[in-house]
């Protein structure tokens, strides 16, 4: 296929997508640099979703396939939502990658002797009620075993 062929192919699959209601843009990363942070934002605000076509492996045909292909969408998506939505969305997300953590909140500083003392003082309390729950009751059966045998002699 020549490259005007390959073109109109981009062209009218990305009618097809419009016509199902999938909207799209194809989107060269080269090595090196990352997936668009703002792809979710697009995604999520206007249901416009990034393909990402690997740069080091985009041949001739392929580049014209994804002109025309964007050349169509991009049109019915400045249509739909206006001229700029997909620098508005880059702006979203460099505002957001730049925003201030939120401060983290201390914890109390009786928060952490009480966790290093807990866990022992809870071992402690169990043993001395296993200790005055179960001990009377082993007394007593070794009491009366003794008995038993004291008057089998």
């Amino acid at each position: 296929m020549n490259s005007i062929e390959k073109y109109r192919e981009g062209q009218d699959d990305a009618v097809t997508d419009i016509l199902e209601g999938r909207l799209a843009i194809w989107m060269r990363v080269t090595l090196g640099s990352c997936y668009p942070d703002y792809a979710p934002i697009l995604a999520e605000l206007h249901g416009v979703e990034l393909k990402i076509v690997a740069g080091c492996f985009v041949d001739e045909a392929m580049s014209d396939y994804r002109a025309g292909y964007n050349a169509v969408m991009e049109t019915e998506i400045k249509r739909r939502f206006g001229a700029g939505i997909i620098e508005q969305a880059q702006a979203q997300a460099e505002a957001e990658a730049n925003k201030p953590a939120p401060p983290q909140q201390r914890e109390p500083a009786w928060r952490t002797p009480l966790m290093i003392l807990g866990l022992p003082f809870l071992v402690v309390l169990y043993s001395l009620l296993w200790m005055c729950l179960e001990w009377p009751d082993e007394l007593r059966r070794r009491i009366t075993e003794a008995k038993v045998r004291g008057a089998k002699k």
